[in-house]
Order: structure tokens, then C-alpha cells, then sequence
């Protein structure tokens, strides 16, 4: 019987290790993406928004990458890269709202809350999946 208890003894130490990794990676991957959010937020809050036309290039070896034409405070900015790239929003001649830093007005900036988003649910999942208490019975 002692080999037995010491068998379970042994899994539930591991569960609860288990559980603290988990709860462990939930936590800095919210923090993460309350820091990403935050970051967006600023940037709406802080940047103007301004219309721009979508150009999509696909380079070999590179992927493909979008490039926004635009007119900010009577200049115009040709073909400034966006970070960000969408198959499936971003088409050729498009119409898209960039944010533009005053400061730095040939950078253009596109918010998405989505990775935020992803993010935080795998953070809560993890989150969820630590606090998991065990419902097997001890022996």
C-alpha cells in the first residue's frame, strides 16, 4: 500500500506543478497583451486618422507586404510600408484608415486588436487551466 500513496502523492505534486506553470504563462501572457492593448489605445487616441489607398506587393522569398499612399498636412507619402499585413482586408486600390504620428508623419500605423485579443484568450485559458483543481480521489 505505501508504494501506491507514494505513486499518488508523486502525480498530484506534479498536477500542482503542472497547475503552476500554466497559471504562471496565463498571467504574463495577459499582462502582455494588456500592454499591447494599451499601446493601441494610446496610438487612437493620440495619432489622426487619415484615408489611405492600399497597395499590395509580393515579393519572392519575402512574402507579400502592403503598402499605403497617402496626403497628410498638404504632403503626400508614397508607398510607405505597413507592419501589419491582412490577406483578407488589405486589396490593391483599397481604401484604408491608417493613424499617423505627427512627429514621424511618414511611418503610418494600422491598430488591430486582434493579436490583443488572441493573446489574452490563450492567457485566461492558461489562467483557467492552472486554477483546475484535480478531482480524482486519493487512495
Amino acid at each position: 500500500m505505501g508504494l501506491a500513496k507514494y505513486a499518488v502523492k508523486k502525480t498530484n505534486k506534479d498536477k500542482t506543478k503542472k497547475n503552476k506553470i500554466f497559471l504562471t504563462v496565463g498571467i504574463v501572457m495577459m499582462l502582455l497583451a494588456a500592454v499591447l492593448s494599451a499601446k493601441d489605445i494610446y496610438y487612437v487616441i493620440n495619432f489622426e486618422r487619415v484615408e489611405s489607398t492600399v497597395k499590395v506587393v509580393h515579393k519572392p522569398k519575402k512574402g507579400k507586404h502592403a503598402y499605403v499612399t497617402y496626403e497628410y498636412q498638404g504632403e503626400r507619402y508614397e508607398d510607405k510600408v505597413l507592419s501589419y499585413y491582412n490577406a483578407f482586408t488589405m486589396k490593391n486600390g483599397k481604401e484604408l484608415e491608417v493613424l499617423i504620428n505627427p512627429e514621424k508623419p511618414d511611418q503610418p500605423y494600422i491598430t488591430t486588436f486582434f493579436w490583443d485579443a488572441v493573446i489574452m484568450f490563450f492567457g485566461i485559458t492558461c489562467v483557467i487551466l492552472g486554477l483546475k483543481k484535480d478531482n480524482t480521489n486519493d487512495a
